[in-house]
């Protein structure tokens, strides 16, 4: 049963040097998601092919988290600044599986990355933090000035008055059904998947553990029926939730 969609690689590569040491960690991280698959998924997908599955079963329930934080019109003032933090943190993990990343260290990079992929579709780390990204009424967002929300959102609220006012018009950019920037990015991100070596490597390296079955259930569930990326996501929209 030939697997309908499998990764570039079945195996990552590695430079000669990093080579060993490299081969076998990520043959003790492979099995694990050879074992993740055994019950739930094709025999045939590669492990780096559960592992980009699993990360895109995450976002999407990182997704669904943003989306029930803002239902709540009542309380959207209060909603919204721990909605962008869950979403940054989505980006967070893309990111960190386009720099490779082979830990947890570095968050403000790693969302950096991960907003200059949803920007530019790119997986070169020289990432232009004065690009702006989002343009609303109120202002224009740089990746800058996003990575630096995403801080008062976590836990900069008693330490900054960058963002006294939260500007609700972000979530309306960032899934838009019209133009919806994570349904986009990561429907690139997932074609790279299929045809980058670059791209499959640092997937390879990326800290990414398999803690649970539920994000691959979820992505195998969203895939059982023929459907893009983009049309996947595209579901979340959050145009004016207030």
């Amino acid at each position: 049963m030939p697997a309908p969609v499998n990764a570039f690689l079945k195996e990552p590569t590695y430079p000669e040097q990093e080579h060993r040491q490299a081969r076998q960690e990520w043959e003790c991280e492979a099995e694990q998601w050879r074992q993740l698959n055994k019950w739930l998924g094709n025999p045939d997908f590669f492990p780096l092919t559960i592992k980009a599955l699993y990360v895109f079963g995450v976002i999407y329930q990182i997704c669904q988290c943003v989306e029930l934080l803002l239902a709540s019109r009542e309380h959207g003032n209060i909603t919204s600044i721990p909605a962008y933090g869950v979403l940054a943190s989505g980006i967070e993990l893309l990111g960190r599986c386009i720099t490779g990343n082979p830990s947890t260290h570095r968050p403000g990079d790693d969302l950096g990355t991960g907003l200059w992929w949803l920007a530019e579709g790119s997986h070169e780390q020289n990432v232009d933090g004065n690009h702006v990204l989002i343009v609303t009424t109120a202002k224009q967002y740089s990746i800058a000035d996003l990575v630096a929300l995403r801080h008062f959102a976590a836990h900069g609220q008693a330490t900054m008055n960058r963002f006294v006012e939260f500007d609700y018009e972000i979530f309306a950019q960032m899934g838009n059904p019209d133009n919806h920037l994570i349904a986009t990015g990561l429907e690139r991100y997932w074609g790279r998947v299929q045809d980058n070596e670059e791209i499959c490597n640092r997937l390879a390296r990326a800290s990414i553990i398999p803690f649970r079955d539920n994000p691959l259930l979820t992505t195998l569930r969203l895939f059982s029926t023929p459907k893009s990326v983009t049309q996947i996501f595209s579901v979340f929209d959050w145009r004016d939730q207030r």
